[in-house]
């Protein structure tokens, strides 16, 4: 138990298999890690570039594939310096550390996440299978919303509802996420100290949206 803590606790130096574009602003970086492998949905990364800082990162490890991913939008010293390695460069990580999401016995679940803020939720969706899903997600426009394609194709082939947003109208409803939460008759919503069936919605990278309570769609 102490060596297996050890080594998690202890850096490990990583090769980058793929990089992919996954919209203008942000990149997916790939590797093989046996420990990140085996991440659960919410748990994140400690990735250390080596004379830059180590900053945390969600963990994208999805069930049945021997790969694991942090998706990233250029910004930070971090991922600045991540933008600029190419297949084959090395950098280090540590965990996975932190708790996973708790999904319950729900069945009808709403999922919401925008940005990058994204990226823990897509290995919850494996957990979800045979279950009521709404996903809503978006971005300021068409070209920046993550992993769009992927998330259409499973939608269809798992049977959840997905609703995309943008700002600009140019994919999916004209909105802000947080707007589309809102029931369709243009009420505002319930107050969620009020007895009522509910799931829990995690904030991804949302203006004005916080980790609340939000009534189950009808």
């Amino acid at each position: 138990m102490e060596q297996a803590t050890a080594q998690l606790h202890t850096p490990r130096s990583v090769r980058l298999e793929r990089i992919v574009d996954e919209t203008p602003s942000i990149r997916s970086f790939w590797f093989s890690d046996v420990s990140m492998h085996k991440a659960h949905p919410g748990q994140f990364a400690m990735v250390w570039v080596p004379g830059v800082d180590e900053v945390p990162m969600s963990v994208l490890a999805i069930h049945g594939k021997n790969e694991a991913g942090v998706v990233i939008k250029k910004g930070g010293p971090v991922s600045t310096a991540l933008w600029e390695k190419k297949p084959g460069d090395l950098f280090w990580v540590r965990g996975p550390y932190g708790h996973p999401y708790s999904i319950g016995h729900h069945h009808k679940l709403l999922v919401v996440g925008g940005g990058t803020g994204l990226v823990p939720l897509l290995s919850l969706l494996v957990h979800f299978r045979g279950r009521d899903v709404t996903l809503i997600t978006g971005a300021r426009t068409a070209s920046e919303l993550l992993f769009k394609d992927w998330l259409i194709a499973d939608s269809k082939e798992h049977q959840f509802k997905l609703i995309f947003a943008t700002d600009d109208g140019s994919y999916g409803e004209k909105n802000q996420v947080p707007k589309v939460l809102r029931p369709r008759n243009g009420n505002s919503l319930p107050h969620p100290s009020k007895p009522r069936k509910s799931v829990q919605v995690r904030r991804g990278n949302l203006r004005g949206l916080r980790n609340r309570t939000l009534p189950c769609l009808p």
